[in-house]
């Protein structure tokens, strides 16, 4: 993978990784409690990383296949 250098901060990273540990656990109602898909799309329109990149949430840099 290449590396863009585009960065999200620790804060961010750590709610990635969160909501990707409790994907696929619902509240009752059938309500979602991780989505780490739609938090990772917001994070993208924040940081306009390079279109086919994806965040790396070992080092929480965007990278290029």
């Amino acid at each position: 993978m290449k590396g863009t250098g585009i960065f999200v901060t620790k804060e961010e990273l750590e709610q990635v990784k969160t909501a990707q540990a409790c994907s696929g656990m619902y509240l009752s109602g059938g309500i979602p409690m991780g989505n780490p898909q739609q938090i990772v799309f917001e994070l993208t329109k924040k940081y306009n990383p390079p279109t086919g990149s994806g965040l790396n949430i070992q080092t929480g840099e965007f990278c290029l296949p």
